[in-house]
């Protein structure tokens, strides 16, 4: 494995895995204790948006950095960030709900008068929503592309609130990086006859304002978010449920303001969102017996507001009296735990008397970092290339801390551990991220050629056997390995083995924590595919003779948390060979499921070789 090539032969297809760079450029030039100092601990930026209202209800905006007091569980935090109203524009998604019994509401002129309330930085979401998601546009206050969509919005059929709200939150939180919907420059607010979402956004629209890489937590881009929903009644068409719009908010960290029309209903009552396909619905969870929206509003430092004259000034004030307030804290990570976020209870002080501090109570912190991981990966690509390979560890090492999961690091740190002539470490690294991520050609023959190094006869062939699953060429490896070894008898009928990708079938659903849980199912399932005697795992679909869906309808809150849903299994042509419906009874534990899903590879594994 040593080389004096500064650019292992065994990257691969790193540069498509890994994505940018997340330390610092001058760092890359250290080594040492120098770096190791550097790489010691990550820490991250919390920020919360802040409101602070005098005895009258009305905001206080003169308030300075002396003026808060941040606690976390408890705990005095140092307050690290105060940006007033006056420095930090405002994100709005405005919701407006288009169902057949908001004909005779008047809405049009008190959203047209609410946005042009805003002030001149301002960005305005607009989403339309009835019985499905509507179209959907991007401007600043005074745009009339924005007076036009409400002007020519008409009113009909359910309401689809729950899936509105999860768009709209979905918007503003990528807002910042560029990755909101695009479309056409003109379009309406309600849904196609296939109840498809679109969206328009004029050439040259400042709006939304994206942050340049790097630069999130810079003053100078840091831009304050809500959500504002108009509506007059319960939820009766969504595809997600109230659980998956509580649990997107509370880990946006923006507040929502309901405002409700006279005798809307959405206070009380209403529907939990679908069961799952074709089951119907389920009932408002215990935490929204009072209201989805009412609830939503207090777990996300918003309010719910009347629609009269009076609520909609209200909202404004807030939006235009609310801090961003930020503090540091060690991001300390919990991979494996039962949990995939962390709740930090936190309480927001002013120091002066007669005020109301409003902010959202709690916030949620990931329990593994995979972006913070990726960035690291590149920064240490780049460093084995250029033959910084103790700076590339200690890079490699922090990735681990925050995704101790992460393929790609192991994959790096491999290359790197053997360029250094750590050859059992390396491969140790190897095995791992073949492991992690099976059906990948490259880290299986990386594992492969280490293990050749060190003349481990048996890793070599098994790892031999995976690379050529996944369409590795070994015709120039046979010769290495027949050195250390004769190839097991099972070798042809192996290599040859129905090759199956696992994949998750398009939702138009989005419900943070089943995605979550899926990852770890996929994860898993992968695993189980790599090891079963005559079935095999990839990644590539043009390496696949079939593909597997896993679909997730529900998952419990309680612990351990079952997941339900079904399995596919169909040829390249669609042609269905094998449906089950999927009980999992622990997905936080890889054991578990491995352990249930045994029986149905046993079952599917049956089905192909007949």
């Amino acid at each position: 494995m040593r080389s004096k090539s500064p650019a292992p032969r065994h990257l691969g297809k790193l540069a498509s895995m890994a994505i940018a760079v997340l330390v610092p450029q001058q760092l890359a030039g250290q080594s040492g204790s120098q770096a190791a100092a550097a790489f010691d601990a990550r820490v991250e930026l919390v920020t919360l948006s802040v409101s602070v209202l005098d005895a009258n209800g009305a905001p206080i905006a003169d308030l300075t950095p002396a003026d808060f007091r941040i606690f976390e569980d408890g705990t005095l935090q140092q307050t690290a960030l105060v940006l007033t109203p006056a420095e930090t524009p405002l994100d709005i998604a405005l919701l407006v709900d288009l169902s057949g019994s908001m004909r005779s509401a008047d809405w049009r002129g008190r959203a047209r008068d609410f946005l042009e309330a805003l002030s001149p930085g301002d960005c305005a979401f607009l989403l339309g929503f009835s019985t499905n998601v509507g179209g959907s546009v991007w401007g600043t206050p005074d745009d009339e592309i924005l007076a036009d969509a409400l002007r020519q919005a008409d009113a009909a059929g359910g309401t689809a609130l729950f899936d509105a709200l999860l768009i709209g939150l979905r918007e503003l939180g990528a807002a910042d990086t560029g990755g909101t919907l695009r479309g056409a420059a003109r379009g309406s607010l309600n849904p196609d006859a296939r109840g498809a979402q679109r969206v328009a956004v004029r050439a040259n629209n400042p709006c939304p304002s994206t942050i340049p890489p790097g630069r999130e937590n810079d003053p100078d881009f840091v831009r304050r978010k809500a959500v504002v929903v108009i509506s007059d009644g319960a939820d009766s068409s969504s595809r997600n449920d109230a659980d998956a719009v509580r649990t997107a908010a509370e880990l946006s960290g923006i507040p929502i303001f309901p405002i409700e029309l006279d005798g809307g209903g959405f206070g009380r009552g209403g529907r939990g969102g679908r069961r799952g396909r074709g089951a119907g619905y389920t009932p408002l969870p215990d935490w929204a017996r009072d209201g989805v929206l009412p609830a939503l509003a207090a777990a996300t430092g918003g309010k719910m507001v009347r629609g009269s004259d009076s609520g909609y000034r209200e909202v404004l004030a807030w939006l235009h009296g609310s801090y961003i307030v930020g503090y540091y804290t060690s991001a300390n990570r919990e991979y494996g735990s039962a949990a995939d976020f962390t709740r930090h209870e936190v309480i927001v002080e002013v120091t002066r008397d007669n005020v109301e501090v409003i902010h959202q109570p709690a916030y949620f912190r990931p329990t593994i970092d995979t972006e913070a991981a990726k960035y690291d990966v590149e920064q240490a690509s780049d460093l084995i290339a250029e033959g910084e390979l103790e700076s590339a560890l200690l890079i490699l090492d922090r990735a681990l801390r925050a995704d101790p999961g992460y393929a790609p690091a192991y994959f790096n740190r491999a290359i790197a551990r053997g360029d250094l002539g750590r050859l059992e470490e390396a491969q140790q690294d190897a095995l791992e991220a073949a492991s992690l991520s099976p059906g990948i050609a490259d880290m299986h023959e990386l594992a492969m050629l280490i293990s050749i190094d060190i003349s481990d006869s048996r890793a070599a062939w098994e790892q031999a056997i995976q690379a050529g699953q996944a369409g590795a060429d070994l015709r120039p490896h046979f010769a290495r390995l027949d050195a250390i070894g004769p190839a097991p008898d099972d070798f042809d009928a192996r290599v040859s083995a129905p090759t199956i990708m696992v994949a998750r079938p398009y939702t138009d659903t989005t419900n943070l924590l089943m995605d979550t849980a899926l990852a770890k199912v996929f994860r898993t399932v992968r695993q189980e595919l790599a090891a079963a005697p005559l079935l095999a795992v990839v990644v590539d679909p043009s390496m696949a003779r079939y593909i597997m869906t896993i679909r997730g309808d529900r998952l419990s809150n309680d612990r351990p948390r079952r997941l339900e849903g079904e399995m596919t299994v169909t040829e390249l042509s669609g042609r269905e060979v094998y449906r089950k419906v999927l009980l999992l009874n622990d997905v936080d534990s890889p054991t578990r499921i491995a352990a249930d899903m045994a029986r149905f590879l046993r079952d599917l594994n049956d089905k192909l070789q007949r």
